[in-house]
């Protein structure tokens, strides 16, 4: 090949090459905010899931109401945000969970009924308000962490390119300065 024309295509594929590696800092850079806010609304998230559980003791507490009424649709919705509305749909994940517990209240209250144990259903109602909402968050805690070793993975991913297409460039710089120098020799014996 001609050492002129491979000095200019070299200088070509470099100046590319920057420019892709620009590109992929720039997305870096962006990915970083992005999983910045990603963990901070987790929080948020894992916050608002660990409050219900305090409420959630008042709440079942008393007998039924409009307020529990409230609460529950409340509840719901908030599961809806941090399950990807799989609870608030009644299908996918996180979604057999808030309903096996409202089955299994409602069960429960009615034998308690049944037997003339009244004075415990909100004692039942508690400890069952308790658990979903245990388990509630810990879905939520393992999907932060999960959004959260995804990110971590695409930033990895992320810098593994930039480094190869840097060596690329390193190794384009090199050919480029033989294609050079030979170019060089080339005009002297010319």
């Amino acid at each position: 090949m001609n050492p002129a024309h491979r000095f200019t295509m070299l200088g070509r594929q470099q100046l590319s090459l920057q420019e892709g590696i620009q590109l992929l800092g720039q997305i870096q850079r962006e990915l970083g905010s992005h999983a910045t806010a990603a963990r901070a609304w987790g929080s948020v998230a894992l916050m608002a899931q660990a409050s219900l559980v305090p409420l959630n003791i008042i709440v079942n507490s008393l007998p039924l109401s409009p307020a529990k009424t409230a609460f529950d649709l409340f509840t719901h919705v908030l599961r809806a945000c941090t399950t990807g509305d799989a609870a608030w749909r009644g299908d996918g994940r996180g979604a057999t969970v808030p309903w096996a517990f409202e089955a299994a209240k409602r069960a429960i209250e009615h034998e308690l009924k049944k037997k003339g144990a009244a004075d415990l259903v909100p004692g039942a109602g508690i400890l069952l308000g308790l658990a979903e909402d245990s388990m509630a968050l810990v879905e939520s805690a393992q999907a932060v962490s999960e959004g959260s070793s995804e990110m971590r993975r695409l930033a990895r991913q992320m810098q593994q390119r930039i480094d190869a297409m840097r060596r690329k460039l390193t190794a384009l710089g090199t050919e480029r300065a033989q294609a050079a120098d030979l170019l060089l020799l080339r005009q002297r014996t010319a």
